[in-house]
């Protein structure tokens, strides 16, 4: 087994900061930057100081455009994470009314619907693969394999 070499040096916060602010983003409020850097990580953060990156000839560079903030960073990272919440939180919604619709459909056909494959649409139990075959999708609580 080949081992990869990893040649970055290992970086304070405080040396991170620095980094940062070497290269263009005005920081504002150092204790907050460092608190983010040490809850996110600076490699995860600095995914969302992409927009606020200068570029030349199509090539992203690691210099900030002129009058990058802090806060502008942050605020970012956090309307990322809010989103991500908020269609969580929808799918969430979404897979419990599936499921709902699922078990109140089948049940009305079959109060045991989910132990007999009789209960279900055929192209539900069965789907053709490569080659023409073709598995079938145990149900629930049948003592079957899963796929067979």
């Amino acid at each position: 087994m080949t081992r990869v070499v990893y040649e970055k040096e290992w970086t304070s916060v405080e040396q991170q900061i620095e980094r940062l602010e070497s290269r263009g983003l005005v920081v504002e409020d150092r204790e907050q930057l460092a608190h983010a850097i040490q809850a996110i990580g600076c490699y995860r953060l600095t995914g969302y100081t992409y927009p606020f990156r200068t570029s030349s000839g199509g090539v992203v560079e690691d210099t900030f455009r002129e009058g990058t903030r802090q806060s502008q960073v942050l605020a970012l990272y956090d309307f990322d994470r809010r989103l991500k919440l908020t269609v969580m939180d929808a799918i969430e919604r979404m897979e419990i009314g599936f499921r709902f619709s699922v078990a109140y459909t089948l049940g009305k056909r079959d109060r045991y619907g989910h132990l007999h494959r009789s209960s279900l649409d055929r192209s539900f139990t069965r789907r053709q693969v490569a080659g023409g075959a073709y598995w079938r999708v145990a149900l629930v609580g049948s003592g079957s394999p899963a796929c067979w």
